[in-house]
């Protein structure tokens, strides 16, 4: 990015920031400086020093502890008063344009074999930074900075928010519905022949899942975990269920005409909301996702208006014009191989247009903590696991943010992980003094 913030781009930030604090009657203070000695015109002023260079990790400069992606001025503070001018020593607003945009995706040269922007490309990867929410951080400073001057100005300014207190979002991927099916039995075979020292292992779950197929109840099978997900949201709000409408290899192991998932329906449905789990070919193809949608609204009852793309399949060049053409909220923005933040962002946002440099019309609901995330990818113990959800939601309550989780229906198998569901039990307890949110309170929220 070696130009200056354009006027497009420093008011989709200053849009953000709006939802911190009301900016309007301060607006017309600001003003935008390109080459710093350009200061000494100005007196009573809000100036906000701008940087033309390329991100470059050796040039940031630490400020309490807190990364300056493009600095200015040779000072160590965020901002200092002069001649009666606010003036910001650093280009903050470009550092939270970087973050919050998606603009370092755009270089997806190195994607892993889903075809994702890598964790390991990441600048919050780079500057370990990941489990900070650094634009909520900047945003800090700048309304600190802002009622300084404010106050010399006699201007009362108003806090804003778009939650009054720290909120939780509990939201599920419904890959498989039930664990024990036909396509089981042939995987644990093709298993037998591929891994032939652990035939007697392979042998024994064909024969479990027979017996299950035959003489149990759907309610024993291991994957159907409903009753648990739902009871985590007794008495708060509706769990978001996201629905993929495919069957085969890289999707779902159900049909929306077959009877397991109609007594899904009946069951779980009146009580959740249902948002799309767009299949694995569908996150950069339209012509793929908008019939998906239509079927899943035919096949549940309700309009979508939700999306998280299967396997968290994302591509910034084409997935947010999709979505933004089909959909009001995506949920798909986290990474798989780390809980944290994505976009260094813990309140629901916009991403940049950079074809048409304009913001996009969609909010993209940020995904912080996954259950493949702690257990697969990390391997934590659950013990590392609760502390690291617990600094999570440390940072996201700081701010008055949103924390959602993804927990999968399948994520509670005993016999794959033992004391998997008295660590849900923990989570979810430990976050049950935060307000649950779903779909349709987000909604409401957003269109104020």
């Amino acid at each position: 990015m070696k130009s200056y913030l354009d006027k497009a781009k420093i008011d989709y930030v200053l849009f953000h920031l709006n939802h911190h604090i009301d900016i309007d009657e301060l607006r017309p203070f600001f003003h935008f400086i390109k080459n710093s000695e350009e200061i000494l015109n100005y007196e009573g002023k809000i100036l906000f020093l701008l940087n033309n260079d390329v991100f470059n990790k050796k040039k940031i400069k630490a400020i309490n502890n807190i990364p300056v992606l493009f600095p200015v001025l040779d000072r160590a503070d965020f901002f200092y008063e002069e001649k009666g001018n606010l003036i910001f020593s650093h280009d903050i607003l470009k550092s939270i344009f970087y973050l919050l945009s998606g603009y370092q995706e755009l270089d997806n040269s190195n994607c892993d074999t889903h075809g994702r922007f890598q964790y390991k490309e990441s600048i919050q990867y780079k500057l370990n930074i990941t489990e900070k929410p650094i634009v909520n951080y900047y945003f800090e400073v700048i309304k600190k900075a802002l009622k300084s001057y404010a106050k010399k100005k006699e201007i009362q300014l108003k806090d804003k928010s778009l939650f009054d207190e720290a909120s939780f979002l509990l939201t599920h991927d419904l890959d498989l519905i039930k664990k024990y099916t036909p396509r089981y039995v042939l995987f644990r075979l093709k298993r037998i022949i591929q891994d032939s020292k652990n035939r007697n292992e392979h042998t024994k779950e064909i024969i479990r899942t027979l017996k299950h197929l035959f003489t149990k109840p759907i309610s024993d099978d291991p994957y159907w975990t409903y009753d648990i997900l739902n009871q985590s949201n007794q008495g708060k709000n509706l769990p978001i269920y996201f629905i993929l409408p495919e069957k085969g290899s890289d999707n779902s192991n159900y049909r929306l005409k077959g009877r397991y998932y109609k007594k899904f329906c009946r069951e779980i449905i009146p009580a959740s909301s249902i948002g799309l789990h767009a299949s694995y070919h569908a996150y950069n193809k339209g012509a793929i996702m908008q019939p998906e949608k239509e079927k899943l609204e035919k096949s549940c009852g309700q309009s979508i208006n939700s999306v998280r793309n299967h396997f968290l399949r994302y591509d910034i060049s084409t997935t947010p014009y999709i979505h933004e053409e089909y959909f009001d909220m995506d949920f798909s923005l986290g990474f798989a191989e780390q809980i944290g933040f994505r976009n260094s962002y813990c309140h629901p946002f916009k991403l940049y247009d950079f074809k048409n440099n304009r913001m996009f019309r969609h909010w993209e609901i940020p995904l912080n903590i996954m259950d493949a995330s702690l257990f697969v990818y990390n391997k934590f113990t659950y013990e590392q696991a609760l502390n690291e959800c617990q600094a999570i939601a440390n940072e996201v309550t700081k701010f008055n943010g949103l924390l959602t989780i993804l927990w999968h229906n399948s994520f509670l198998d005993e016999d794959e992980l033992p004391g998997i569901k008295m660590f849900y039990s923990q989570i979810t307890k430990a976050l049950s003094n935060l307000p649950h949110v779903n779909t349709n309170t987000l909604s409401a929220m957003l269109s104020n």
